[in-house]
């Protein structure tokens, strides 16, 4: 079982709440810490030929999506907008995540816009976790502290002209625990795919508020790394 469908019983089990796992994506409190509560499914479409934003309303999660294009949707109920450079990307069960691939596949990439940071694993074989500091700095440093992790960052970065901080996981190979087992934002969070995943965290301030972006790739591609820096260099907030 992947990580979205770990996801989705935790989901299941806190009912005002959607969890985006790696595969990716966040905690149980709030992807990527917790996830908040998602947007209400409904059809997207793609950007015209001209370039041009779909509609206003028309969101991405929980309709079906294949083609490269530029597609609106929300986070954690904040409109946005995002491109995908190439075909492939698909939504997945869990609103607010898209994937490509297939699990444990070196293609395979998972990432997930939900909710803002809420937690991180102290010991993450057992899913045992500790709340974040709900700062920008704070959040993202306490991210470089998960257990059997190596940690590039925080960095500075901006997303869609937002102050943004981006840390880069990669795992140790001696972890006491499967990979599938290994919970980075407490239990039924997210899990890497493999011991040679590399997992990005973009924690984002809008308007006072933190959300933030995961990303999963099974290897360090770096052509998938490129298209995932990508789509998020496209995202816009309204």
């Amino acid at each position: 079982m992947n990580s979205y469908a770990k996801l989705a019983i935790a989901a299941a089990a806190v009912v005002a709440v959607v969890l985006v796992g790696i595969n990716l994506l966040p905690r149980s409190s709030s992807e990527v810490g917790g996830a908040g509560p998602a947007p209400s499914p409904s059809a997207s479409t793609p950007a015209s030929s001209s370039g041009s934003p779909p509609p206003t309303g028309a969101a991405v999660w929980g309709s079906s999506i294949s083609k490269a294009g530029t597609y609106r949707a929300a986070m954690n109920g904040t409109p946005m907008t995002f491109t995908l450079p190439s075909d492939g990307w698909r939504n997945t069960a869990i609103p607010g995540a898209i994937e490509r691939g297939s699990f444990n596949a070196d293609s395979h990439a998972v990432m997930s816009f939900i909710g803002g940071p809420a937690e991180v694993s102290t010991d993450p074989c057992a899913g045992v976790s500790t709340p974040v500091p709900q700062t920008l700095a704070g959040a993202a440093t306490a991210y470089t502290t998960i257990p059997g992790t190596r940690a590039t960052g925080p960095t500075d970065v901006t997303v869609g002209g937002r102050p943004a901080k981006l840390v880069v996981l990669t795992i140790d190979p001696d972890i006491q625990c499967a990979p599938n087992q290994y919970w980075l934002f407490g239990k039924y969070s997210m899990y890497p795919d493999t011991l040679e995943s590399v997992i990005r965290t973009w924690i984002i301030d809008v308007d006072g508020q933190l959300y933030e972006i995961d990303s999963n790739q099974a290897t360090s591609s770096p052509s998938l790394g490129q298209e995932i820096q990508q789509i998020v260099d496209s995202i816009t907030f309204e």
